[in-house]
């Protein structure tokens, strides 16, 4: 596995010249892609696979992180706060998403924060981000920020991937019986009212 100098996995990313036309159109029509719903809708967008078969993780690792899955609130717990980060630096107008039927795939989506507050994934709906785009035409300072982003996007993947490793490397999963307080209703006999 490669790590870039500030320790976090090398997986997604990769180096795009800013200054370079080309390179930098090359980079948003080559960079993988999947539905931001269903396949059938035909609405795309950036994304990046992350099937565990498809991380550069050792055998050893693998295994331990199919264990890893099991654990209930993972995902809320160690990667959803390194997401949240990630799109409140861009003020929800960007957000990250899972897709595919386990989940296999992280997905940019378009964002926005309504006027009374509450944040909403636009392109889930159906829209897609950039598909069939003829980058030809934009302005470079245009293609700069929509590279920025979505080299963005692939760094918070390879942070998210660390953050895994990090805890495939650094944990074990061991079964827990826990009690869960739960309120239920009951059949309670009358107490008998004394007159007043």
């Amino acid at each position: 596995m490669e790590y870039d100098e500030n320790g976090v996995v090398r997986h997604f990313r990769r180096d795009v010249d800013l200054q370079d036309r080309a390179d930098m159109i090359e980079f948003l029509t080559e960079h993988f892609r999947y539905p931001t719903m269903n396949y059938w809708n035909q609405s795309t967008s950036y994304a990046n696979c992350i099937k565990l078969m498809r991380l550069p993780l050792s055998c050893t690792q693998r295994d331990k992180a199919f264990d890893l899955l099991q654990v209930d609130y993972l995902w809320e717990d160690h990667l959803s706060p390194i997401l949240n980060d990630w799109e409140q630096e861009y003020k929800h107008a960007w957000t990250i998403g899972t897709n595919g039927r386990s989940g296999g795939y992280l997905v940019l989506y378009r964002g926005e924060t309504r006027e009374d507050g509450t944040k909403r994934t636009v392109s889930v709906s159906g829209g897609s981000v950039d598909q069939d785009e003829d980058f030809q035409d934009w302005e470079r300072s245009d293609l700069q920020d929509r590279v920025e982003v979505v080299r963005h996007f692939d760094l918070i993947c390879d942070v998210l991937l660390t953050e895994f490793v990090h805890l495939i490397e650094n944990y074990d999963v061991k079964e827990e019986t826990v009690h869960i307080p739960k309120t239920v209703k009951m059949l309670v006999e009358k107490e008998e009212c004394s007159p007043s």
